[in-house]
């Protein structure tokens, strides 16, 4: 069984490993073709190598407008696979190529499937609805994802809801351990003051949208709101924090590990978080904090997992509703403690290994009922 990656980012390991291992035990191996990252892909820096994947021989990367196009199988990839699990992208030539004649193994699509991070055009949609169509099996991150598969055609026996997620293991014990580290131990370390502390985890650039941030803590500031933050990530946008770092109110940390991440909890009353909610979701579950996010972002699929006014809270998409948030963490302790309590005892949902246990499944179905076409 084949997996067409643009590239295998390091979060992506741990369920790569684990399909791998379920695959074998139904008697199938697990080969992942690639490309090499580039644009937005390159600057994470997070590219892995896994002994189950081989970088593509014939890679074409090119625009098309405002679409980026691309594609990394040749005619041998997609005719030896006894199935391939392709991107569900309009913009992937290899999941067109996969899903047409001559040599059409069992395909199954996986993504997003609905337009959740960047607005879809007429053209891109219906892209999508044919592959959705078309293709053998839907891998949906979510559950609305997979609603949305449903409404374009796909038969819901053929779509799989993944719960899309990444390894917390590391995290969750990091977390652990930190718990018995004194707070004003772990506040010397990370050079945080002793007042109200919030972490900022992710890209600092318009994604995130930093801008909402950096007008917060102006307005916090002129309040006389003593509050702090700690920034764990970089990005083209960190000039826009550099007068809060000047008063005192931001630290930045740099990119963070599991060990930084489980430290800015201990200390920390919620995450600041005004762009797109993703994966950072099910980690907010396991650090223990409430999400704060505005509903102007592009949230991507693993919103779903969030219940707001529960274990997140979302305002409106600008400074001042912000500011006010962050405000009312402070002057109500018992509210804010509550949802900590509602965001921890999601902690380790939803889990890795039912997501690759559904993958895997998802792939003996599509092999067991549809027989291969290709020769092999």
């Amino acid at each position: 069984m084949t997996i067409v990656q643009p590239y295998v980012p390091q979060y992506r390991v741990a369920l790569f490993e684990l399909v791998s291992a379920g695959l074998r035990r139904h008697g199938h191996e697990l080969s992942i073709v690639t490309g090499t990252p580039d644009g937005t892909q390159a600057s994470r820096a997070d590219g892995a190598m896994m002994s189950e994947q081989r970088s593509s021989t014939r890679e074409h990367s090119y625009r098309l407008g405002a679409r980026h196009i691309r594609s990394v199988t040749t005619r041998a990839d997609l005719r030896d696979a006894d199935a391939l699990v392709v991107e569900l992208a309009a913009g992937s030539l290899d999941t067109l190529r996969a899903l047409l004649p001559p040599h059409r193994a069992p395909v199954a699509v996986w993504g997003h499937v609905g337009d959740y991070v960047v607005p879809g055009s007429r053209i891109g949609r219906a892209a999508k609805q044919w592959q959705v169509r078309t293709a053998d099996h839907v891998f949906a991150y979510t559950e609305s994802g997979a609603a949305q598969a449903v409404a374009w055609g796909a038969r819901s026996d053929a779509v799989s809801t993944l719960n899309n997620t990444v390894d917390l293991t590391a995290l969750s014990t990091a977390v652990t351990e930190v718990r018995a580290v004194a707070a004003s131990v772990v506040r010397r370390e990370l050079e945080a003051p002793d007042r109200p502390t919030f972490a900022f985890i992710g890209g600092v650039d318009s994604v995130k949208r930093v801008d909402i941030l950096a007008e917060a803590l102006q307005l916090l500031h002129d309040q006389g709101e003593q509050v702090h933050v700690l920034v764990a990530g970089e990005g083209n946008e960190d000039h826009l924090l550099a007068p809060a770092v000047h008063r005192g109110q931001v630290t930045m940390l740099g990119r963070a590990d599991d060990d930084c991440k489980a430290r800015m909890a201990r200390i920390s009353l919620a995450l600041l978080n005004p762009g797109r909610v993703g994966l950072i979701a099910p980690e907010s579950f396991v650090l223990g904090l409430p999400i704060i996010t505005t509903t102007g972002a592009r949230h991507a699929p693993e919103w779903d997992y969030l219940e707001i006014g529960v274990d997140s809270d979302m305002v409106a998409g600008n400074g001042a509703a912000f500011a006010a948030a962050v405000r009312r963490l402070v002057r109500e302790p018992e509210r804010t403690a509550r949802m900590q309590h509602a965001a921890l005892a999601k902690a380790g949902m939803p889990s890795l290994t039912a997501m690759a246990d559904t993958f895997v499944q998802g792939v003996v179905t599509m092999l067991d009922t549809r027989p291969s076409t290709s020769p092999h």
